[in-house]
């Protein structure tokens, strides 16, 4: 079927609301068989937009965290201004829990690992050196990975301290 036919869009939404409901009101024993049952659609419906439950997941959690990111500014700012950049990317992931804490309860290195993508995609290309590249990962991965931890917030002017060295 076409990715672009109205019908595959709307089924497909219909998939990831229901899974994404699922998810939010606790469910955390999803197969393809009860999320079909919920959505009123045929296993071979699911099948034709996906190939199993983590696939659907990957995908959705790609999609609604990529939204987040995009709609964000300060994004662009990990060259220019480092510490907005960082507070920005700390802010949205705590300001965006009713969404992203269904999808990531038991996955944050998931939610980390699509913020680095995502950044590498931002910032680098293929003719990006690769120390360029690391420093990319580093700072925007890194930062990340450092303010999600149980000491994150308070370590916040540390991290951008950091990156402002790297990047300079």
């Amino acid at each position: 079927m076409n990715k672009n036919d109205l019908r595959y869009i709307k089924t497909e939404e219909l998939i990831t609301d229901t899974y994404e409901n699922m998810l939010k009101t606790g469910e955390r024993s999803i197969n393809v068989t009860k999320l079909c049952k919920t959505a009123r659609i045929n296993t071979s419906t699911f099948y034709a937009h996906y190939l199993d439950i983590e696939d659907l997941h990957v995908n959705l959690c790609k999609k609604r965290l990529t939204e987040l990111l995009a709609a964000e500014p300060a994004m662009d700012l990990l060259y220019d201004d480092s510490a907005t950049f960082v507070r920005a990317l700390s802010s949205l992931i705590t300001d965006n829990m009713a969404v992203l804490g269904p999808l990531f309860a038991e996955r944050k290195g998931l939610m980390l690992d699509i913020v680095e993508e995502n950044l590498m995609e931002r910032y680098a290309d293929e003719n990006t050196p690769l120390a360029m590249q690391a420093k990319i990962r580093f700072c925007g991965g890194g930062a990340m990975r450092l303010l999600s931890g149980k000491d994150g917030i308070s370590m916040t002017d540390e991290v951008i301290r950091l990156i402002n060295k790297i990047m300079n």
